[in-house]
């Protein structure tokens, strides 16, 4: 009865150790796959989950082998387990060791058998749920979960990039390294490219979501909008092989005639071979749709010639000086104020005037808290012409560094030149553009 009951508990050991250590293997070969999913076949090969799921199964197989119970130890768990005070172990010590038996053994037998008969086997070794199985649901999780942001994001599982790639680096970045843009026919990725192309000319950022035949139309209205368009290009475009491409294009000072055909070609210029000989000046027609745009870009601008105006259309009332009452008035004896909190009091004054305040450029060269000005985050916000991009780690106090497209301070760091840089272009706003800015540069003076 004694060796039924330890040998039935020690394959319940068995099972429950095997199902933690496969739990323990599957758990390293998953990780493989989520290694795969993070850092893509180009830092890890195919063949790097293979090492993983042999390396998971040999720690399982040598975990079972080391956990494997004796009958012996498998005895002890069941007089500890149902409080038996060793008396199952005790009867299989002196069945092992005959020559240390003494006249209790064939008692010990007898009341082994007997407390053998009462064990509830189910009670004493339950089979139990390992912890490793729920370290394998994680691991398997993370893996579940990187498989759906290389799908969703990267529209196909091209594991060839690492998921940085995928999530950060816009569609052309991807493209260029994975060699893959996404599951579609030839035509309508055709159109996708010819938007990517022309927008990528324009220096417009291509949104990876958009459907083909909108992305074209949005870059060919792009293109055709006013303002000035970034064609980037190479150096000595245009040139052919005198200098297209070519470091000392700078020093070339005639083109072959072969040149000046390939010149003409690059850029579409109407001029026949016959006449090229010649090179004559090339002015399109008045009412050709590039002609009128140079024209209309121009009158949007202001005119043809650079103008600056010594003064500004534009003219707003100086506030008056019962404004600034609570700064310019003494301060209660024993409550006196700096300089620099006078200054802020001041400033905050300001902002709150209707017609001033929305002019008020604060330049901040160095960190906002040390001037005590993060009372202005709230108020008036950062400039970010993106909006706010990121979580602020001060994200939980009231004056956080919040930025907002609509913002006006300026938070140049310690860039003294930027600074003074933006100082000079608020400060010159009502010449070159005709709005009267009001800037304030603020710097730390050791």
């Amino acid at each position: 009865m004694v060796e039924d009951l330890v040998r039935r508990a020690r394959r319940r050991l068995i099972v429950n150790e095997s199902l933690a250590q496969t739990a323990v293997a599957a758990a390293v070969a998953i990780g493989g796959v989520a290694l795969i999913l993070i850092l893509g076949t180009r830092y890890l090969e195919w063949w790097t989950l293979g090492v993983f799921a042999a390396l998971g199964v040999g720690l399982g197989i040598r975990g079972v082998t080391r956990a494997m119970p004796t009958n012996y130890a498998t005895a002890i768990r069941i007089d500890d387990a149902a409080g038996l005070h060793d008396s199952l172990s005790t009867a299989l010590y002196f069945d092992a060791n005959p020559a240390k038996a003494s006249e209790y053994r064939d008692r010990q037998r007898g009341e082994a058998e007997q407390v053998a008969a009462t064990v509830d086997l189910a009670t004493a070794i339950p089979f139990t749920m390992p912890r490793s199985l729920y370290a394998m649901s994680a691991v398997g999780a993370l893996a579940l979960a990187l498989f759906f942001v290389r799908y969703s994001i990267g529209n196909g599982l091209n594991l060839s990039a690492p998921i940085t790639e995928v999530i950060f680096e816009d569609q052309a970045a991807v493209k260029a390294k994975t060699g893959q843009k996404g599951g579609m026919d030839s035509a309508r990725q055709a159109k996708m490219d010819a938007a990517e192309s022309l927008l990528a000319k324009l220096g417009i950022p291509m949104n990876p979501d958009a459907k083909p035949e909108a992305a074209l139309d949005k870059a060919i209205e792009q293109a055709l909008e006013g303002g000035a368009l970034g064609d980037k290009g190479e150096k000595g475009e245009g040139a052919g092989k005198s200098g297209e491409g070519k470091n000392n294009v700078h020093q070339t000072k005639k083109l072959t005639d072969e040149d000046i055909k390939i010149f003409r070609d690059r850029f579409n210029i109407p001029i026949p071979d016959s006449q090229l000989a010649e090179i004559p000046f090339y002015k399109p027609a008045d009412d050709t749709p590039e002609m009128r745009y140079l024209h209309e870009r121009r009158q949007a601008l202001g005119g043809y010639l650079p103008h600056r105006r010594t003064k500004a259309d534009e003219s707003f009332t100086v506030p008056s000086l019962d404004t600034f009452k609570s700064v310019i008035e003494a301060t209660a004896p024993g409550r006196e104020i700096s300089t620099t909190q006078a200054y802020v009091r001041f400033l905050t004054q300001l902002l709150r005037d209707q017609a001033l305040g929305p002019r008020v450029v604060p330049i901040l060269v160095d960190e906002a808290r040390t001037f005590g000005m993060e009372g202005l985050f709230r108020q008036i916000g950062i400039y970010n012409p993106a909006g706010q991009q990121y979580t602020p780690v001060d994200k939980d106090q009231v004056m956080y560094y919040r930025e907002d497209k609509a913002g006006q301070i300026l938070q140049e760091g310690i860039n003294e030149a930027g600074g003074m840089a933006s100082w000079i272009a608020a400060a010159t706003s009502y010449s070159t553009n005709n709005r009267i800015m009001l800037p304030f540069y603020v710097y730390y003076s050791m």
